[in-house]
């Protein structure tokens, strides 16, 4: 998944959602594991109907976060159905690469770390690798 996102004159902000979802056949030799729907399940939906239900179930989520204290019950949401939290974890960001425990996501949607000595780290961006670490491409 990648967001980007751009403050606006108006004060608002636009943001823009890329992702990427492998149906039938998936890539090896990645740094990090990698599966497809089929591979996973035993399902892969034609490509128009995973667009119509993701289509439909991005609708509703920008409709709640549209509402009062909207992106707190986004937040809830998705702690509720995270995989990862309380472990290992490893984020490459334009600076460097971050390790540590993955805690929480704050109430502004930044990763909150635990490095191993024993402060925190939030991050607004990077790429996020669960499990101990490992090396990855340079």
């Amino acid at each position: 998944m990648l967001l980007e996102s751009h403050g606006l004159a108006t004060k608002k902000l636009a943001c823009v959602l890329g992702i990427g979802i492998n149906i039938k056949s998936f890539p090896s030799g990645l740094p990090y594991p990698a599966t497809s729907l089929q591979a996973a399940g035993g399902v892969a939906p034609s490509p128009e109907a995973l667009l119509s239900l993701i289509s439909e179930k991005l609708a509703f989520w920008l409709n709640v976060w549209a509402a009062p204290d909207g992106f707190a019950l986004i937040r809830q949401a998705w702690l509720d159905r995270a995989a990862g939290i309380g472990e290992p974890i490893q984020v490459e960001t334009g600076s460097g690469r971050l390790e540590g425990i993955f805690k929480t996501i704050d109430a502004t949607g930044r990763l909150i770390l635990t490095a191993r000595e024993g402060n925190d780290a939030a991050i607004a961006a990077g790429d996020v690798f669960l499990g101990a670490p490992r090396v990855l491409a340079e």
